[in-house]
């Protein structure tokens, strides 16, 4: 089974992509910052400011995946 982590699942391409990586047999992680209610309920979800190097590594290194897809983004242009 292929593991993948996906960084900015709470969007909506990362929810879509998600729910069609399930249906393909792979085992999903994902992080985001806010937690969607239209995930996929057998997604592990972190809640994960990706800017945080040390924990982005940790989790990186407690999953191992084969595949790491960064789909997280600023949504805004007003905040930091």
């Amino acid at each position: 089974m292929t593991k993948v982590l996906l960084t900015g699942i709470s969007g909506f391409i990362g929810r879509n992509l998600a729910t069609h990586l399930l249906s393909a047999g792979c085992q999903v992680e994902g992080c985001d910052l806010v937690h969607h209610d239209s995930l996929p309920t057998s997604v592990g979800f972190i809640s994960l400011d990706i800017r945080n190097r040390t924990a982005l590594g940790r989790w990186v290194d407690t999953h191992a995946p084969d595949i790491i897809i960064h789909l997280g983004a600023r949504t805004d242009l007003l905040g930091r």
